[in-house]
């Protein structure tokens, strides 16, 4: 019986030693294949030492990066990503100034998904590619970095560059929840396109815990900030509507007003009733704006109110709003009733 079982250990043993032969002979064989005259062989050999993962190859694929033939390079940048070998950084950050847009654009995947700080700084100066291709890669992987990539996409948000700064906020935006913090106490700074930015940034992420420094922004004495404040507190939704309802009784009257605007596109019967005050605001502004959101809501109780503020309002603007609100509101009460051909 024991005999049997050292017999079985024996071909065991046997067979992992013939595999692992095979497995370094094979290696051996496509790092031959790296040099062959053809273009094909070499992508072919490129792929397959990318699916074995050896060790061995990593210098001599590093070398590959220089092949003359650009899909070869571009196999080379993307295979190299899936080496967790801190040898394959430097040489990737490299290719990032290819003469090859897909080159560019593989070798900025890889960098994301190596996740290396040292790649930041480049795939930063990679949002300003010739290609678009290659800026979109750069955004994911500096996406990919997460935290990590945070503080250099603050930083960004304060270029004049229009186009990088939207795509800070987009990478901000696919960090998530560990942007948030920084970006909340971006709200605070000097510059209006920071604010501006953050506020934008913080839409993307739709966390709660923004929505009280958001609702702050709506106060900013910069008018892009405060666009920006209304447009990220409308997508977050729902969990904004009841901290915009409570602040509404202090609010100022330009806030008061953008609170009705988010509201309104919200559609949220809850602030029906918080609304219903604001048609006799003494801004003109904010009672029509009120009587705009009260009609996108469609509530019963908001649509009584609208049709008794047609015969007491003396306001030209207002007036004309809450008209053309309610012929709204008919028009979708008759389509609701006769239906949409009729």
């Amino acid at each position: 019986m024991q005999m049997t079982w050292i017999k079985r250990l024996i071909g065991v043993l046997m067979m992992v030693l013939w595999t692992s032969l095979g497995y370094a002979e094979e290696v051996d064989d496509l790092l031959r294949d790296l040099k062959a005259p053809e273009a094909s062989t070499r992508q072919k050999a490129i792929a397959r030492l990318g699916l074995l993962g050896s060790p061995k190859a990593v210098e001599p694929l590093i070398q590959a990066l220089k092949d003359p033939n650009a899909d070869v390079r571009a196999s080379v940048a993307s295979t190299l990503g899936i080496f967790s070998d801190l040898r394959v950084v430097e040489p990737l950050i490299g290719a990032l100034k290819d003469e090859n847009p897909q080159v560019r654009e593989n070798a900025a995947s890889s960098l994301g998904a190596l996740r290396d700080p040292r790649a930041i700084p480049p795939l930063i100066v990679a949002l300003e590619d010739p290609s678009t291709t290659v800026q979109w890669q750069a955004i994911r992987s500096l996406a990919a970095m997460e935290e990590l990539a945070v503080p250099s996409l603050l930083s960004l948000l304060k270029t004049r560059h229009s186009k990088v700064r939207d795509y800070a906020i987009s990478a901000l935006g696919e960090i998530g929840t560990p942007a948030v913090a920084p970006l909340v106490a971006l709200l605070q700074d000097e510059e209006a396109s920071a604010r501006s930015g953050a506020a934008a940034a913080l839409g993307f992420i739709k966390d709660d815990h923004a929505v009280e420094p958001l609702m702050a922004a709506l106060k900013d004495k910069d008018s892009k900030v405060r666009e920006q404040a209304v447009s990220a507190l409308v997508m977050i939704g729902k969990p904004a509507v009841k901290p915009l309802v409570q602040q509404l009784p202090t609010a100022d009257s330009s806030v008061r007003e953008n609170i009705a605007l988010i509201l309104g596109v919200l559609r949220d019967p809850q602030a029906v009733e918080p609304l219903l005050p604001l048609l006799k605001d003494p801004d003109r502004d904010v009672r029509a704006r009120a009587a705009w959101a009260l009609g996108r809501i469609g509530d019963k109780e908001g649509t009584k109110s609208l049709q008794e503020l047609l015969g007491k309002e003396t306001d030209a603007y207002v007036k004309s709003t809450a008209e053309e609100t309610l012929h709204q509101l008919e028009g979708k009460a008759k389509t609701k009733i006769l239906g949409p051909d009729l």
